[in-house]
């Protein structure tokens, strides 16, 4: 397909465009895209989703502010609707899943130590008795301790889940190419690893997709196709990053030092995922960071120089935007 032109400041966005093809086009990069995000919040909502996901959901009020309140009291803290099938929306507010019980996933993702706790919820409702703040501060107390952490007590307690997650982006409504390329994707996917794949609400970067998280390390991919479901599969439980061209970073990283980490990567042809570890990040100057690395196997200290410029030309950010200007990084 025809990519439309780079509108200008006097010309209106061409709805032919797909932000997906626009971005391969014209090279931007992929790597420091990925959200900066510490606890993934996954609940199951079968249901149709809207442009704005949760606020337009049929969850009650209660369920809804619950859910935004552990946004604001939980650092790093991201909400995603989750499912694997699509029900029909009967009623105006839903509190059940006719049949089942509602999946309710947190992962806190961390360079070296990452969790995946599983709720078996009856209701939405169940929500409002979970002290969600005191299990991601539970975990982060335990770090360094030789106990496992245990679930905290709730009416439905929440279970350490082994299984990895995959979480693919396909919400059409909040911009097509999430659902053009993301459904495609999420089924080769799930036709390989089974219940361990989920379609998803947004998570940024719609001109990557197809784009998915990798839980709960929050390995964060894009312009993912089905060719590269079994493999990237395969290489996440491995422990290995998959192919460093489709690798936006991980999202317990801030952005300056998941770009880094993409050039470290690609200088020592390291992929395993606990291959080094950040150990710092040196602000030097206005946009330019000297950004420290620890080799986890000989203990060396690695620094990556970084700049970030502002592009010449702007960038589709999404189908439905006018191009915009952006920044990307550069090693010096």
């Amino acid at each position: 397909m025809n990519i439309a032109p780079i509108a200008t400041e006097n010309q209106s966005v061409t709805l032919e465009t797909f932000c997906t093809l626009s971005a391969q086009e014209m090279g931007e990069q992929i790597f420091g895209t990925a959200s900066e995000t510490s606890v993934w919040l996954a609940l199951e909502y079968p249901f149709p989703w809207g442009n704005k996901a949760l606020p337009e959901s049929a969850l009650a009020d209660p369920v809804k502010q619950q859910l935004r309140a552990w946004e604001g009291e939980i650092p790093g803290a991201r909400i995603q609707l989750i499912k694997q099938r699509s029900l029909p929306l009967r009623r105006a507010t839903v509190d059940t899943i006719p049949g089942q019980s509602i999946a309710f996933f947190v992962s806190i993702a961390q360079e070296i130590h990452s969790v995946t706790y599983r709720f078996e919820l009856e209701s939405y409702q169940d929500l409002l008795d979970v002290n969600l703040p005191a299990l991601v501060a539970q975990w982060g107390n335990n770090l360094h301790s030789a106990a496992e952490p245990a679930a905290i007590d709730s009416p439905s307690s929440a279970q350490l889940h082994a299984e990895p997650l995959f979480l693919i982006c396909t919400n059409g409504k909040r911009d097509r190419c999430c659902a053009k390329w993301g459904l495609p994707v999420y089924q080769s996917m799930a036709d390989y690893a089974g219940q361990c794949v989920w379609q998803t609400t947004h998570t940024g970067g719609h001109r990557f997709a197809a784009t998915l998280v990798c839980l709960p390390e929050g390995v964060m991919y894009g312009w993912v196709t089905p060719d590269d479901a079994q493999p990237l599969i395969d290489a996440h439980r491995a422990q290995q990053i998959y192919r460093l061209d489709r690798y936006r970073g991980r999202s317990c990283h801030r952005q300056p030092a998941q770009a880094a980490d993409y050039y470290l990567r690609t200088q020592t042809n390291a992929l395993g995922l606990h291959d080094h570890a950040l150990a710092g990040i040196n602000p030097m100057a206005d946009n330019r960071w000297r950004i420290a690395f620890r080799n986890a196997h000989t203990g060396a200290l690695h620094g990556v120089g970084l700049e970030s410029r502002r592009t010449t030309v702007p960038f589709w950010g999404s189908c439905v935007k006018a191009p915009a200007y952006i920044n990307q990084y550069y090693e010096i």
